[in-house]
């Protein structure tokens, strides 16, 4: 049996990798399909390794998980981000 971190880091940059290649695979689709279905599939796809993480949480019955990490996203898009542009434009 691997450590419990070593489980963790490994899972972490996983991850990071396949969050990085859908990113780039939505760059790629966006830049061929125009500015408003490129914004659709940049949209669809950003959000799309949260989808993979909350499937796979339902399936292990980890409910609770899933509605915090709902919430988190949430809150950030809806508190983080135009508190961070404001402060920006203030300065």
């Amino acid at each position: 049996d691997a450590p419990t971190l070593v489980v963790f880091v490994v899972n972490a940059v996983a991850l990071l990798v396949l969050s990085e290649q859908l990113a780039a695979a939505a760059l790629r689709l966006a830049s061929l399909a125009g500015d408003t279905y490129g914004g659709l599939v940049t949209a669809t796809l950003s959000n799309s390794v949260e989808f993979l993480i909350a499937v796979l949480a339902l399936r292990k019955q980890m409910l609770r998980f899933v509605q915090v990490t709902l919430l988190g996203s949430v809150l950030f898009g809806s508190l983080l981000v135009p508190g961070v542009s404001f402060i920006a434009r203030g300065i």
